[in-house]
């Protein structure tokens, strides 16, 4: 739901913000810290929408990394917004803010400096300090001779413990070295531990969040899940399964600090009172190679390489839906993909969900919506019960942008977001979106676009895109075929999914599918 600001839009728009008073500019922060603190609604970046129609108000809309793929720092769009930021925050008095937003802007790297992320402008509304910490590595701490453990099938002492945060670093002779990235609630920097030479990198949270850890089920996301991932009857299952174990938690407990390996977590965790156990930081072991979404809007990736990519992101949801645990964030943006060795790596188990063998309540999530709305299964968006199928449904998307980036990035504007609204204004996510309806909108698209290509010759490669595509569709060993095939497979039922045999045995039909086999 964009945020309606006061001033108008048409051919002054820009004249019109610039005319904006103190009290008009304070009124647009307000709203929109209101909006970004709904749940669901901190992720994305800030365009201006409406700002060429006259008689009505300028919007600030939140988009995706994925319907933002090929705007670079010179559109428009994205320009006047950060202007736009930037002079609201002046108006209303908080000049340091502007400049702090200033600041995070433009140590983005090319063709990004032009995006303003939803995350930092809830941080600088509700904390400026802290939004200003975020821009830089955290403090480096004195290094120490402790050596980290490997977690193994028991759970070992603390690799340190403290009554502060600090404490346990120097302890740990953890030191921390330059930011990797950042999220909407966390920044990933690398990290050293005493003398060990092991790449490793650490996450923290921003904006001085502390999770609570949680093993119940109907609890939010938690970290906490992704301490299942050691397991003591299935020894090295993380790396069977192409996902990053974390290794260590920093967590505190009535303000004692302690930094566990997984069942040391899950033991402190159920040796506790419900909602005792908080999480500073955690670290894992460095995975070599790219962010799969920066490979994925390249689109430099050979034929071997994008099936590579597919079969291994697949087969990772395949492994962890075995062990009745979901994914729920499964994109891109958390996979890493090394070229070198054509290895793809799981890297963000934050949003896991883990369903339990003696409580067959637990075998649907029935939370709220969890992840990013691009992938998300309707049965999530409209908070039904699901489970598996949303995996399935995202690697469909997935494999789709993959395959056919250009065509994919359409077909989000055009098909999958007015369908996604169509689902939470009905409610109805039985039948939602399966491959008759995406080769409707194909055909549909390809005759459009032949028609236009007779008279204006700039549309033929837009035209010879969604040709392949449409092309593609109906080759068994395609992977638009695969895509179309999971979308097929995410719209059975949500009790069958929970089912494990059931969801087993459509996972192996299509593992078989020659385009990943």
């Amino acid at each position: 739901m964009p945020v309606s600001i006061v001033a108008q839009g048409g051919a002054n728009y820009q004249k019109n913000i610039q005319n904006l008073s103190k009290d008009e500019a304070t009124d647009i922060l307000n709203r929109v810290q209101a909006h970004v603190n709904l749940p669901n609604k901190s992720s994305g970046v800030f365009v201006l929408v409406n700002r060429n129609k006259e008689g009505g108000p300028i919007q600030l809309a939140r988009k995706s990394g994925f319907q933002l793929w090929w705007r670079g720092e010179g559109n428009s769009r994205l320009n006047q917004t950060r202007e736009f930021w930037s002079t609201v925050l002046t108006k209303a008095g908080k000049s340091e803010a502007a400049a702090q937003l200033a600041q995070h802007l433009d140590a983005k790297s090319a063709g990004h400096r032009n995006r303003v992320d939803v995350a930092f402008i809830q941080r600088l509304l509700r904390d400026p300090q802290a939004a200003s910490a975020s821009n830089g590595a955290v403090a480096h701490q004195p290094p120490s001779e402790a050596l980290p453990q490997a977690a193994g099938l028991q759970a070992k002492p603390p690799l340190a413990e403290g009554s502060s945060l600090a404490e346990v670093r120097a302890t740990a002779g953890l030191q921390m070295g330059k930011k990797l990235g950042e999220g909407a609630f966390g920044a990933v920097h690398e990290v050293t531990i005493g003398n060990d030479t092991k790449p490793r990198v650490i996450k923290t949270f921003l904006g001085g969040a502390t999770p609570v850890l949680s093993l119940d089920r109907a609890a939010a996301p938690k970290e906490s899940i992704a301490a299942y991932l050691v397991s003591k009857k299935q020894p090295g299952f993380a790396q069977k399964a192409g996902v990053a174990e974390t290794e260590f938690f920093t967590v505190s407990v009535n303000n004692k600090f302690k930094m566990v390996d997984s069942l040391g977590l899950r033991a402190l965790i159920k040796a506790n009172p419900k909602d005792s156990v908080k999480l500073h930081e955690l670290i894992m072991e460095r995975v070599p190679g790219r962010v799969a979404f920066a490979e994925v809007a390249e689109n430099k990736l050979s034929a071997d390489q994008r099936k590579a990519l597919t079969q291994q992101s697949f087969q990772s949801i395949v492994s962890l839906h075995e062990r009745n645990i979901v994914a729920r964030d499964h994109k891109w943006e958390n996979m890493m993909f090394d070229t070198a060795t054509n290895k793809a790596t799981m890297i963000d188990t934050g949003m896991f969900y883990k369903a339990s063998k003696a409580n067959p309540s637990t075998r649907f999530i029935r939370s709220g919506p969890s992840g990013t709305s691009d992938y998300m299964h309707p049965r999530a968006l409209t908070q039904r019960p699901h489970g598996r199928e949303t995996d399935v449904y995202a690697q469909a998307i997935m494999t789709l942008l993959l395959a056919h980036t250009d065509v994919g990035v359409l077909m989000q504007e055009q098909l999958l977001k007015p369908a996604v609204e169509a689902v939470k204004k009905s409610g109805n996510a039985d039948k939602y979106l399966d491959s008759q309806a995406v080769k409707r909108w194909a055909g549909n698209q390809l005759n459009r676009l032949n028609q236009r290509a007779q008279s204006d010759p700039r549309s033929q490669p837009s035209r010879d895109a969604m040709a392949r595509f449409v092309s593609a569709m109906d080759r068994p060993d395609s992977l638009a075929n695969f895509a179309l095939k999971c979308l097929d497979y995410s719209n059975q039922p949500a009790a069958q999914w929970a089912d494990l045999d059931q969801a087993m045995q459509w996972h192996r039909e299509l593992l078989k599918h020659p385009a990943i086999a």
